[in-house]
């Protein structure tokens, strides 16, 4: 037997409601009482009603869809921006539809064309600079766009992260700790804003500081726990005096922390590290990690509310910061004379 399809004309007889104030609230759940809006989904759940998106999208000539090209990073801190950027656009009546290309290949102008083709509404990116083909992309589709943790300012409106001030923030601490000769492990700076920013912040806070930080004890590599151990284990054999090794991020940190574990050497007794990013783990690896915390999600929900407000046809400020913060730990401590002798 032919089961009945369910519309909203079902959803609008059983709740005593209009179509319009139905589809209203499914569509635009912003502009319904809270409890109507309630009441409408209990009833949209137990009836199975899905939306008809085709026909909403051509009777409005909007798809109710924003789409979004983030690297394949495999970060939790990723995971955390994207899924407040996903449930802030839901609250605004949008989907989200995710394009995760490697690391490599995120400028590629064919990443944004494939979704504009799709039919979305509005575009999100990660960091500030693109190539000209892929602004010149967003120009002739005259498509909204918002950039998320851009680390420079760019031509397209973003939600900015001052990495360099974060750099900065574990660099005086450092410092006021009384290290003075200092390692630094780096993301991979190249396509890379953000590690490109942390570095050139380190290196003009250690200038600013009057600590040094050899060329040879700057060590770029890729985001991961087996880079960091890696690279750390390169840093204390070729250089016996240094006193904190300052990390990339927390995957680094950690391989870090291991590293010297596995060779005697004491955190933060000998030698201090510190992370960016402050991941879930961090407060609870052995030493705890003193490192840099994000606001990923205040980051999610800004460029979430910036689209939305756009696409009502609001003006809204072009860019907004957010401030880090850095959080101190166990993995940091005050330098004693001879750490490593």
């Amino acid at each position: 037997m032919k089961s009945k399809y369910v519309s909203i004309k079902d959803v609008a007889k059983i709740t005593g409601l209009s179509p319009g104030t139905v589809s209203r609230a499914l569509s635009r759940p912003e502009m319904v009482k809270e409890v109507t809006r309630k009441r409408i989904l209990d009833t949209v759940s137990q009836l199975g009603y899905v939306t008809n998106g085709v026909a909403r999208a051509l009777v409005n000539s909007k798809s109710y869809t924003v789409g979004a090209v983030i690297p394949r990073f495999g970060s939790a801190t990723f995971s955390t921006m994207l899924q407040t950027l996903e449930s802030s656009l839901e609250k605004g009546g949008y989907r989200l539809l995710l394009s995760m290309p490697e690391i490599s290949r995120v400028n590629e102008p064919s990443n944004i064309r494939t979704l504009i083709e799709s039919g979305i509404d509005a575009l999100v990116l990660l960091g500030a600079l693109h190539p000209p083909e892929t602004l010149a992309i967003i120009q002739n589709r005259n498509i909204p766009v918002v950039t998320m943790w851009s680390a420079v300012p760019g031509p397209l409106p973003g939600v900015h992260v001052d990495e360099q001030a974060g750099a900065f923030l574990i660099i005086n601490h450092l410092a006021s700790l009384g290290h003075q000769k200092i390692a630094f492990i780096s993301g991979v700076t190249q396509n890379n804003e953000r590690a490109a920013q942390r570095l050139r912040g380190i290196q003009l806070a250690v200038i600013a500081n009057r600590m040094t930080l050899d060329e040879a004890n700057i060590i770029e590599t890729r985001y991961g726990f087996e880079e960091g151990f890696k690279a750390a284990l390169a840093l204390v054999d070729r250089s016996h005096d240094i006193t904190a090794i300052v990390c990339g991020n927390d995957y680094l940190a950690t391989g870090a922390l291991s590293a010297l574990k596995s060779r005697g050497i004491r955190v933060p007794q000998d030698i201090s590290v510190t992370g960016i990013n402050d991941n879930d783990y961090a407060a609870y690896l052995n030493p705890s990690l003193t490192t840099i915390s994000i606001p990923f999600e205040q980051i999610g929900q800004t460029a979430a509310k910036y689209l939305i407000e756009v696409l009502k046809g609001n003006h809204t400020p072009n860019v907004e910061t957010h401030e880090l913060k850095l959080v101190v730990r166990e993995s940091t401590g005050q330098v004693r004379k001879n750490n490593l002798s």
